[in-house]
């Protein structure tokens, strides 16, 4: 192979309309597979150029072009190729034009694949517009189904935790959207024989995004350090607490068994002397930032008046002991201070109500509706009602690049070496 750096001198050097021609080519033949021989032209040669190999298998044209975008963009910072994804859907003089739409059905038929969870993410983090559509999808269950579904699989351990990362990143931006979060709310969906777990027949998709979400927490807790599921999955519900309508009974159990468990595996640490000291604390801060921020969802829910704060305040009076317990803590005594006076505040509106001796649980769980919705939470205006956002200020190239080179040595191995590419690649990056 000619010097590492001639490949990539010959597409930056070029003009910059030509830069912008190029790209929009090769992301145009992904959205809209070609059917031709690819043995001549352009997108062929840069292949044979690049890779001083055969043309690929026509089957496999529409992800090596954006594979190939791919590595041009990814080698370097301030690159012009990086930029056209930003004004993809942008009017320009190139004969090739995209919509929102047919890129957005493009991905979300492929979203397991390497390759198209990093454009998917790049085009979530690039282009505003795209964004924006991924926002206002008035039926979001075919994005959000199959980025959690992904999420759920790969836990507690994945062959490639590179890309179950950048899925999880996805999701979070994804639920920075306010409509996609009241979209989720109104589709009722069946439980789907991939998640295990108990469930009612059927279900808002909001609530069933939240029992997932429950259910990797819990898996991930064998391994505490994994910090970084536990942030992608707490801060989703910390978006979600502020406009789901509804929270069946289950769920909120759901919610309270997991903050005792979580309590449980802070006892034991806490307790363990098998474990370094250093690795030790850094597990009690994470299982401490877990309970912070689930009774963050518990109280953000019941202070803007939700009627799923029905079902919480009902959760919050049945575990008034637990929350007792943590008064004094240092780093939660504050929150579950607030837990404990918003439980006295309804146990005295149940003590004041003209209820029956016994009251079933229906009477209680009226009167609650009812003072939940009339109530002002003034013992709540500590709680602050922030929302996550997603942001990617680090240079993560080398991050992209090891998610994309397991996509390309699965889809060139037919017609490719894939051990001598391994080295053109790795050269072409120098490294």
């Amino acid at each position: 192979m000619e010097e590492s750096t001639d490949l990539y001198n010959l597409f930056y050097n070029i003009d910059r309309d030509l830069i912008t021609v190029f790209s929009r080519r090769l992301i145009h033949t992904f959205i809209f597979p070609l059917t031709l021989p690819v043995s001549s032209g352009v997108i062929a040669g840069a292949f044979s150029y690049m890779f001083s190999s055969p043309a690929p298998d026509p089957n496999n044209l529409a992800f090596l072009s954006i594979q190939l975008y791919l590595l041009i963009s990814l080698h370097k910072t301030n690159n012009p190729f990086t930029g056209v994804l930003g004004s993809l859907f942008e009017e320009h003089e190139s004969p090739v034009t995209f919509e929102p739409s047919r890129v957005y059905y493009v991905l979300i038929g492929s979203i397991e694949d390497e390759t198209t969870s990093l454009i998917l993410y790049l085009l979530m983090i690039h282009n505003d517009s795209f964004k924006e559509y991924i926002f206002s999808l008035t039926d979001p269950s075919e994005l959000i189904l199959p980025l959690l579904k992904f999420m759920y699989e790969c836990t507690p351990s994945c062959e490639n935790k590179y890309q179950q990362q950048l899925v999880s990143a996805t999701f979070l931006m994804c639920m920075g959207g306010e409509e996609l979060i009241k979209n989720l709310q109104k589709k009722m969906i069946q439980p789907f024989p991939w998640f295990q777990g108990r469930l009612f027949h059927q279900l808002p998709l909001s609530e069933f995004v939240i029992h997932v979400l429950l259910k990797i927490i819990t898996s991930n807790l064998s391994e505490p350090r994994d910090q970084y599921m536990y942030s992608i999955c707490l801060s989703s519900l910390i978006n979600m607490s502020h406009y789901i309508s509804d929270i069946q009974a289950l769920l909120a159990q759901k919610i309270f068994a997991l903050i005792e468990y979580v309590n449980k595996k802070l006892i034991k640490l806490g307790q363990s002397n098998s474990i370094e000291r250093e690795v030790k604390l850094q597990g009690i801060s994470i299982y401490e930032e877990l309970l912070f921020l689930l009774m963050e969802f518990v109280l953000i829910n019941v202070k803007l008046k939700t009627n799923g704060s029905t079902q919480l305040v009902y959760a919050l009076l049945q575990y008034k002991e637990f929350l007792a317990q943590f008064v004094s803590h240092p780093s939660l005594g504050n929150i579950m201070a607030t837990s404990i006076e918003v439980v006295k505040y309804f146990e005295k509106c149940i003590s004041d109500a003209d209820l029956s001796v016994h009251p079933s649980i229906e009477e209680l769980s009226d009167l609650i509706f009812r003072e939940v919705l009339t109530w002002q939470p003034d013992i709540l205006e500590n709680v602050s009602c922030h929302q996550f956002m997603y942001t990617s200020d680090l240079d993560l190239r080398d991050y992209f690049k090891a998610i994309l080179w397991v996509s390309i040595s699965t889809r060139i191995t037919s017609s490719l070496d894939s051990e001598s590419l391994y080295e053109s690649v790795m050269k072409q990056w120098g490294y």
